[in-house]
């Protein structure tokens, strides 16, 4: 193998890399123009950058030893590239992870360590299981199940069904290719979950209050129940997306959007029944797919998600009617952005915390998500 070759290539990119654009789309811009890579190159060399940015600073280590230390963690490069690279690392590669963060920590000096607390049922060591997973991509099924299914088979694509409406495969399946559009959108099984909690009635009145790509009001409306739909979003390009995405999907018509800065601005009138509030955060339960969010995010950047959620939650709830219901939602597994934040719009608000969940399973692949039932 080419080993050095690798090493040194992967130590160029991540010296120069400050945390943006994300981490995919820079090496993607990266090898672009590099046709010499071919396939088993670009993997390997993508692994190794993968494993760095994994580790989280480690100032007291040289790239190559954090560079070869991370791939260890992860043991997607063949053996034969640990035992030219160093050879110490082969004992430990079948070892479950726990073991080798200990023997990395015991021989290397590594750290391994959390910067803020976590949210409530979540330790350390969950964490990093969550961060070293490896992410499949789901799919919720929302027409022609048997279909969709029959053409997966076709296709010899391996595949888990998790319900009848959800099935997860492995991240380059090319999906595009073999299934209409209108029968399936990507969704990760803890997203498709939140949507377990929501109480819908016909009739109802609800505000997607930072709707991004839609996927949340692309739920809710497929429940089928008739409803009122106002969505909004501070990027009018982002809501412009997500019309076009919700009228491929047959929903054209059925649905208001706002450019709004919820969090600056007054917030809409309703009053609703129900508010999805999916807010800005961390994006901690995603960090197994980006984790260069684990090496740049610090605990001032946490701080300031905290404050912006509760702002847009806080200002989003005077629209809400009495007894109405708040679904408060992240992406992350931070105590100061779940919890902590419910904590605090709660004694602003005067809703009722009803319930809340940290939802994750992290042996299927998927992120990890918080949610919160606020009641007024």
């Amino acid at each position: 193998m080419l080993v050095r070759s690798y090493l040194d290539t992967a130590a160029q990119l991540v010296n120069a890399y400050t945390g943006t654009p994300p981490l995919a789309t820079y090496l993607s811009a990266f090898f672009k123009p590099h046709k010499q890579y071919g396939s088993r190159d670009r993997k390997a060399i993508a692994d190794l950058v993968y494993g760095y940015f994994r580790l989280g600073p480690q100032p007291h280590l040289s790239t190559h030893e954090v560079l070869i230390m991370g791939a260890a963690l992860r043991s997607r490069l063949p053996e034969r590239f640990f035992a030219e690279a160093a050879p110490e690392y082969v004992p430990i590669l079948l070892l479950p992870l726990h073991e080798k963060i200990a023997w990395c920590q015991a021989e290397k000096n590594a750290t391994f360590h959390v910067t803020s607390p976590l949210s409530n049922g979540l330790s350390e060591a969950d964490f990093f299981e969550q961060l070293y997973a490896q992410p499949r991509v789901f799919i919720r099924i929302r027409r022609q199940a048997q279909e969709v299914i029959k053409q997966l088979k076709k296709a010899e694509i391996s595949f888990i069904k998790h319900s009848d409406d959800c099935v997860s495969v492995p991240s380059n399946t090319p999906l595009d290719k073999l299934l209409f559009e209108r029968d399936y959108t990507i969704q990760d099984w803890a997203s498709q979950a939140t949507g377990q909690y929501w109480v819908v009635k016909a009739n109802s009145y609800w505000w997607d209050c930072c709707a991004a790509s839609g996927g949340k009001s692309l739920r809710l409306l497929d429940k089928g129940i008739p409803i009122q739909l106002d969505v909004s979003d501070v990027r009018e390009t982002i809501l412009l997306n997500l019309k076009q995405r919700l009228t491929q999907y047959g929903y054209g018509g059925r649905f208001r959007t706002h450019v709004l800065d919820v969090l600056n601005a007054p917030p809409l009138p309703g009053p609703f029944d129900a508010i999805i509030a999916d807010v800005p955060c961390s994006g901690s339960g995603t960090w197994a797919r980006s984790p260069e969010g684990f090496y740049f995010t610090d605990p001032s950047l946490l701080q300031s998600f905290h404050q912006k959620q509760v702002g847009i939650a806080v200002n989003a709830a005077q629209s809400l009617k009495p007894g109405g219901t708040m679904y408060y939602i992240t992406c992350s597994v931070f105590a100061i952005e779940n919890e902590d934040a419910v904590k605090a719009i709660v004694e602003k608000t005067g809703l009722r915390l009803h319930e809340q969940h940290v939802i994750r399973a992290t042996e299927l692949g998927s992120d990890a998500l918080y949610t919160a039932i606020l009641e007024k």
